[in-house]
């Protein structure tokens, strides 16, 4: 016992020197997976216009003609117009210099400019305005001629000029930022060309328009952290500041964007790519610098995707964003130890107190064999020894009620750690958790919150139960509550690669085999309460579906299905990715997974304590061993309970279960938890 204490100091410190040592290996990783999200939405806002402007050109190919009449024009490209956000302009033009343009205008009505070219001198130019009818046919509400456009030749714009720079026909690719005459508005135009087989001496460009309020807006949004940034700018100048008020409206863009650094007057990013050119630093690669004393990380991305071949990104963070995090998971992880460490003194002088009390049990024991002959002459001497140790099981008794009202008040700190279930109750129709640790503290926690229009639930698992599992469970509240408030995280998958990213950093586990390999499964949803669209990840843990709607679901990959003919209810188990948050032979990334909910729809979110469980219909075959209870049978049970209130199918569960088992032992944690969309 008394090597107990300088031994939990060492592992103390020895866990907060590897999460020191940690800092800057959790900088350079948040700043690539910031980088990596900038690509991945810029690429969501890109490549469905790329995509649009390839099935354009597509349908004007299969017309198997060198120009289009305007109600062929309008038919091909007010769909395409209508079913991307960030599209409002598409144009065709040839080596005629005949122009076709189609442009969707604020109130919802439409607008076209044709210009034609008769002969070598003869020009004709005219105006339309349309509007749609319930058939989502354009129709003529105006039309007009006027010469302000004669004269204007389409082979001299930009976005002409740039399509024909492009090597490969039917290849895509982006004009610098320029300010689109139509409308005003600063902004980048897709273009493609090709030469029709009816006329091999034209050359066809067709082009959309993106304006570039949209990758400014894009930008803005962007979560980096409380004084990061993020910065779009190409060779030319910036094109977007994140958080700054000189890009916080159109007029604003049109007017700084494309500025030179020293004009828009942003210090840190200039020496950002003032310490890049220093220190030769490469294109995706995490650095750091000093700015008026204090320590930031950037990375500079080259966006060169989806035709796009001059844009870069930058994002700069200072350490203290990351270090006020590290700073709080320090506190939570001497507190946690702290209490295990109280709990583990109490169990070791327990033990102590009762061995050897044992130890003189024993000897009173083999003096009573020994004197078996005098017993009647050392009858009154037996009787006290006997009060003695009746005397002393009293002792270890009251010592062993001690032990319990200290694990007691442990479980009262758990509980007050876990979330208040009105959180819940606040943001779906119904909900339950059924809650039944095996002993007094419990392996299994559970975890809601609400931040912004996203609500997050989940139920995890920890390696073992009792103490060891408590102490897991304290550490896996910790992280996810920083990684979800703190870092405004919201996407599961990427929620759990980062919990067993700070579980093997916080455990020092590695994959040769040294270290703790303890972790956690989990199950975990992030409901946008505006839309009810549900993200799912899970590690090991799945997650139960119980509706009357999305047949269509059975067809997907990783869904078990079935089906109630009598109720027409429908359970859909989604699989969860087959590893755990520690480290594991297999570590790819946690999968994100997408469910569209209805009202009415309920979800279940559980351990494995509950089908995992010994028992049996009878006494019989609880008396043999027992079985377990199983994935199957616990499906149907939700099945045939999903309609009831929360409150009968918490007892329901909770009734089944102590059932089944009968006198067998709980072997596991127990936790079940339902809510209803």
């Amino acid at each position: 016992m008394i090597l107990v204490i300088p031994v939990s100091i060492a592992v103390l410190i020895g866990v907060l020197y590897n999460l020191t040592q940690t800092v800057e290996h959790l900088t350079k990783d948040l700043i690539q997976r910031t980088g990596a999200k900038v690509e991945s939405e810029l690429d969501e806002m890109i490549k469905p216009v790329s995509d649009d402007l390839k099935l354009f050109s597509e349908f004007l190919i299969a017309s198997q003609s060198d120009s289009t009449d305007l109600s062929k024009f309008n038919k091909i490209v007010r769909p395409i117009i209508s079913n991307n956000v960030h599209v409002k302009t598409a144009v065709y033009g040839d080596s005629y210099g005949s122009e076709f343009m189609l442009m969707q205008l604020e109130d919802s009505s439409w607008y076209s400019r044709v210009q034609k070219m008769r002969s070598s001198k003869e020009q004709e130019v005219k105006f339309y305005n349309w509007i749609l009818d319930s058939d989502l046919k354009l129709n003529i509400v105006k039309e007009w001629q006027d010469s302000i456009s004669l004269g204007k030749d389409p082979r001299n714009s930009v976005w002409y000029k740039r399509a024909l720079d492009i090597e490969m026909e039917r290849t895509v690719g982006w004009t610098k930022p320029y300010l689109f005459s139509t409308s005003g508005n600063l902004g980048i135009t897709a273009v493609i060309r090709y030469t029709p087989l009816s006329n091999p001496k034209n050359e066809i460009v067709v082009a959309l328009d993106l304006i570039l309020l949209y990758l400014v807006e894009y930008v803005n949004d962007l979560e980096i952290s409380d004084n990061g940034r993020a910065v779009l700018y190409t060779d030319d100048g910036v094109l977007c500041y994140s958080k700054s008020d000189k890009f916080s409206c159109n007029d604003s863009i049109n007017k700084y964007s494309l500025s030179d650094n020293s004009e828009l007057e942003i210090p840190i990013f200039e020496m950002m790519l003032h310490e890049k050119a220093r220190q030769d630093i490469d294109y995706n690669v995490p650095f750091s610098f000093d700015y008026q004393g204090e320590k930031w990380w950037a990375e500079v991305i080259l966006y060169n995707r989806n035709g796009i071949h001059y844009t870069k990104i930058a994002v700069v963070v200072p350490e203290t964003d990351l270090m006020s995090e590290m700073d709080r998971t320090k506190l939570i992880i001497i507190l946690g130890f702290g209490l295990v460490f109280i709990l583990v003194l109490i169990s070791l002088n327990a033990y102590r107190q009762q061995h050897h009390a044992n130890v003189l049990l024993n000897q009173k024991k083999i003096e009573i064999e020994a004197h078996r002959d005098k017993i009647e002459a050392q009858r009154d001497k037996i009787e006290r020894q006997h009060m003695l140790v009746s005397d002393q099981r009293d002792q270890i008794r009251e010592i062993h009620s001690e032990v319990t009202k200290s694990i007691s008040y442990a479980q009262r700190i758990q509980s007050s750690a876990l979330p208040n279930i009105k959180v819940l109750m606040d943001n779906v129709k119904d909900c339950f958790v059924l809650f039944k640790p095996r002993d007094i503290v419990s392996g299994d926690f559970y975890y809601f919150t609400r931040v912004k229009n996203k609500l997050i639930i989940s139920v995890s698992d920890c390696t073992g139960h009792g103490i060891p599992g408590a102490f897991m469970s304290m550490l896996g509240m910790s992280m996810i509550d920083n990684i979800v408030v703190s870092n405004q995280v919201f996407d599961p998958g990427e929620i759990l690669n980062r919990m067993r990213s700070q579980i093997i950093h916080a455990l020092s586990q590695s994959v040769d085999g040294d270290g703790q390999r303890d972790g956690m499964d989990m199950a975990i949803c992030v409901i946008d309460l505006d839309t009810k669209i549900m993200q799912f990840a899970g590690a090991n843990n799945p997650v139960v579906i119980v509706s009357q709607s999305h047949k269509k679901w059975k067809e997907k990959k990783g869904v078990k299905y079935l089906a109630d003919d009598k109720t027409g209810l429908n359970l859909y188990r989604v699989k969860a990715d087959s590893m755990p948050i520690s480290i594991y032979l297999k570590m790819d990334e946690f999968k994100t997974h997408e469910y569209q909910l209805e009202e009415n729809d309920m979800v279940y979110l559980f351990s494995d304590g509950f089908v995992d469980q010994f028992g049996g219909v009878n006494n019989e075959i609880r008396n043999a061993g027992g079985k377990k209870f199983k994935i199957k049978a616990f499906q149907r049970l939700l099945l045939d309970i999903s309609e009831l209130t929360s409150i009968e199918q918490q007892q329901i569960l909770d009734d089944t279960i102590k059932e089944w088992r009968g006198s067998i032992n709980q072997i596991d944690d127990v936790t079940v938890l339902g809510f209803r969309v």
